[in-house]
């Protein structure tokens, strides 16, 4: 055929397969699309009148991708995961021969595999894994977690959690988080308990951490209660979530209460859930030694919040000092308060996560001020704390 016929079949094909589209035509849709891709092949097969590769219009190069995607949507029962390998397929194509996809175009192509064929969806993270998940690899393992994570009857492949093993750096917010659930999902329960109690002490304000952990102690029932109850208690919390959450820890409440015979409390307010918590605390602490450290200030930040200004011993031996918002077991602690910190260092950051208060040195400051005021009658000699 000419260039001349070639292009008039390709226009036809595009034709059939608008008035197929409107016409909910499936099987005409099908048939239409293949014959737009089997002319566009044929056309690009060939040269053009100076001797050169041919190449499309871009009336027909903004016809290709659709005429890839449309048998997919189209596809009549029973033969979506054919039809989705075969996109899979046109794609590369379209990527050899230097299609530019569109934003919205691209997007199909990253979200579509991921909707119910399993056999495209592993192939694609067999490849992601051996290039690394580039360009975008949080992008890419969150994709491989949320599909894994929403179909417990696939089995997770082993090289994707070592993967995540061996990249546990890359992003410490989330692939520490994605590496214990999916140890959990190949029956390394013990291996996948260690990395989430981990992670629970070095992010303790996130509840999602709690939640995961609150999993792994499914069969012992309070060890779960204080996690939930750790979890509303946290200060990453979407409002959205603390309903579920809180129901849970009721339906665990009463639970718990059967096994040991406890009374659950009658209301789960703040007091109720940091008794609950309490367990998570000791936890928390242990294994983390103790750094002697002072309350050396107190100020407002500009949006009117109360800070504390707190002086430890850094890793060097020198002093450092952090400031952060004030941790409610300082709010009454005057400035001075000799404190028994303990210290998560992960990298170069340092993260305070108990504050307890050292016994000595407070409470004789508090006498000796008393008694200074006694002797000199001031009623105003007692330092108070600068906010």
């Amino acid at each position: 055929m000419t260039r001349v016929e070639l292009d008039g079949a390709f226009a036809d094909a595009v034709r059939r397969k608008s008035a197929a589209i409107s016409a909910s035509d499936a099987s005409g849709v099908v048939a239409a699309s293949a014959e737009i891709l089997r002319v566009a092949r044929e056309i690009l097969a060939g040269k053009s009148s100076s001797g050169k590769p041919a190449r499309l219009t871009d009336e027909e190069s903004a016809a290709l991708f659709w005429a890839a995607y449309h048998p997919v949507k189209f596809a009549p029962a029973g033969k979506g995961s054919e039809a989705m390998m075969r996109f899979a397929d046109e794609v590369k194509w379209l990527e050899s021969i230097g299609y530019a996809f569109s934003p919205k175009e691209r997007r199909i192509v990253d979200e579509l595999p991921f909707c119910g064929v399993p056999e495209l969806f592993r192939r694609w993270v067999h490849e992601q894994i051996s290039c690394g998940f580039r360009p975008n690899p949080s992008a890419g393992v969150r994709t491989v977690f949320s599909w894994y994570r929403d179909r417990p009857g696939e089995k997770v492949p082993e090289s994707f959690v070592d993967f995540l093993a061996e990249n546990l750096d890359f992003d410490r917010q989330w692939f520490p988080f994605y590496y214990g659930e999916m140890l959990s999902r190949l029956g390394r329960g013990a291996e996948g308990v260690r990395e989430r109690e981990r992670e629970a002490k070095e992010k303790p304000t996130d509840f999602r951490r709690w939640m995961a952990l609150a999993e792994c102690y499914a069969a012992v029932p309070r060890r779960m209660v204080a996690c939930l109850a750790k979890a509303l208690t946290c200060t990453i919390l979407p409002a959205e979530r603390a309903p579920g959450i809180r129901a849970s820890l009721e339906r665990r409440l009463r639970a718990a209460a059967k096994l040991d015979g406890r009374t659950p409390p009658a209301r789960l307010d703040a007091a109720a859930l940091e008794r609950l918590a309490a367990p998570t605390r000791e936890f928390l602490v242990s294994n983390v030694p103790v750094t002697k450290g002072v309350l050396s200030g107190t100020r407002l930040s500009r949006d009117g919040r109360r800070l504390a200004e707190i002086t430890y011993e850094g890793r060097d031996g020198s002093p450092a000092t952090v400031t952060l918002p004030m941790p409610p077991e300082l709010g009454r602690m005057p400035i001075g308060a000799q404190l028994r910190l303990r210290i998560v260092r992960h990298g170069d950051a340092d993260k305070i996560i108990d504050f307890g208060v050292r016994p000595t040195g407070v409470a004789s400051s508090r006498k000796g001020a008393s008694r200074s005021a006694q002797k000199s009658g001031a009623c105003g000699s007692r330092r108070r704390n600068r906010t």
